[in-house]
């Protein structure tokens, strides 16, 4: 059986560097700066064991904050990828770098965590970029060792709270573009080899055996997308209406489609997301079907 895991994160913290190292494939790793993960990506690979694991890379609250993506986008590949994932996932992880954990990382722990997984779906945190420069010959030792996580627990927790993940551990999977100096060639392999190690034996540990499914009707589905669909809108500023409050009064789909149509006026389909905003989104048997076929 296929391990589905979930990976979220801002944009910069190593998310395509770390699916690279462990799948051995080749996502596209641009400047954290400008926001790159536009698209649910996912890549599938057997480990040493012959397990084989999907990782999906998917875009979070902060890509609308790079300028590069609106929320109203942002908002529509995360539901595209709800929508998509009736089967479920054994696992999230969070990544973060040390430097980075700040408010949009909760505001996504609460979309990810919270409203998508239900706080069902194990949670793991794997902070990047987490290797002592100073200390190059013991980068490797230092991770292994968790150095830095040890040091930093009690802030971690103070921030996110005791309970929040089922482990953390430090990691660095280091850019593979040919201008990053930070490393030797050597170095780099050295460290993303020891922090593969690390992540690959976290999903074997900390995912749930079977599949926590989210979505298993309309209602399920509407659900979801109200609540993340507000939370989107408090945490990005924007002045879009609320869904539960003013839906009400949108007689119907149609109309609800060019009212967000006026306010957003952005190119996608708007009928589309005005039917899922109001529950017509997905079949109830939707999820028996699309999982029965894997």
């Amino acid at each position: 059986m296929t391990k589905r895991v979930l990976i979220f994160g801002q944009s910069g913290v190593g998310k395509s560097s770390m699916i690279n190292a462990l799948a051995n494939s080749k996502l596209p790793v641009l400047d954290g700066a400008v926001g790159t993960t536009f698209e649910s990506e996912e890549v599938s690979f057997k480990d040493s064991s012959n397990q084989e694991i999907l990782l999906i890379d998917t875009v979070g609250l902060s890509e609308s904050a790079t300028g590069t993506s609106s929320s109203i986008d942002s908002f529509i590949k995360l539901k595209n990828l709800l929508k998509k994932s009736t089967c479920g996932f054994n696992l999230m992880i969070f990544v973060t770098t040390k430097d980075r954990i700040t408010g949009n990382d909760k505001a996504n722990i609460e979309l990810f965590k919270t409203i998508l997984g239900d706080d069902k779906v194990p949670v793991i945190m794997v902070v990047n970029k987490s290797e002592n420069l100073e200390d190059c010959e013991n980068m490797v030792l230092d991770l292994e060792s968790n150095q830095w996580v040890t040091k930093n627990l009690l802030y971690i927790e103070q921030v996110y709270g005791k309970d929040c993940f089922a482990c953390i551990k430090s990691t660095s999977f280091p850019c593979t573009k040919g201008d990053d100096l930070t490393f030797s060639e050597e170095e780099k392999k050295l460290v993303s080899e020891a922090s593969r190690r690390i992540v690959l034996a976290m999903i074997n540990k900390y995912s749930s055996k079977e599949s926590v499914v989210l979505i298993r009707s309309s209602q399920d589905l509407f659900s979801k997308l109200v609540r993340m669909w507000n939370l989107f809108l408090f945490k990005t500023g924007e002045t879009a209406f609320k869904i539960g409050i003013d839906l009400q009064s949108f007689s119907s789909v149609g109309k609800l489609a060019e009212k967000l149509k006026v306010i957003f006026k952005a190119d996608i389909n708007f009928l589309e997301l005005a039917m899922d905003l109001y529950g017509i989104g997905v079949n109830n048997n939707e999820h028996d079907v699309a999982c029965n076929k894997k």
